[in-house]
């Protein structure tokens, strides 16, 4: 099951909400299967280049998900300090392992994970970040939600 949250900053009011984990319809034979409805092609739907290097390993390298290494998960602009999240794989095919490498959409650089598929241990300690929009340590978590 995946989890939600708002984060915003108690100093100049921004916020963003967050989906992170996996849901239901996650599973990796769905995922995998590039002529389903929800497969990871799908999810990559608005990162056009890294759909692109994905198609070929899933239909002609034999690509499969790592069963315990997917979900969406925080990252962060180490320039900019944005913070978004990203559907993080690592896909395992005839020739090696392919794993995404998100750019942040205003600085055109790396983004690094701050957090893993959502589970306990991977929280993230919003008071070390510093906000996006003013830069303060102010940031918290509100409003969890769980989804499927």
């Amino acid at each position: 099951m995946g989890k939600g949250f708002t984060i915003a900053c108690a100093a100049c009011g921004y916020s963003q909400s967050l989906l992170l984990g996996i849901g239901m319809g996650y599973a990796p034979a769905v995922l995998e299967d590039p002529g389903a409805d929800f497969s990871i092609l799908t999810l990559l739907a608005r990162f056009h280049r890294l759909r692109e290097q994905v198609r070929p390993l899933l239909t002609e390298r034999h690509g499969r998900l790592v069963w315990d290494d997917y979900g969406h998960a925080v990252c962060r602009c180490p320039r900019c300090q944005g913070i978004y999240a990203r559907f993080l794989f690592r896909l395992e095919h005839d020739g090696g392992t392919f794993t995404p490498n998100y750019r942040c959409p205003k600085c055109r650089i790396a983004l690094e994970p701050l957090s893993g598929n959502g589970e306990e241990e991977d929280q993230i300690d919003w008071a070390a970040i510093p906000c996006p929009k003013c830069g303060q340590h102010r940031l918290a978590e509100a409003e969890h939600i769980c989804w499927d």
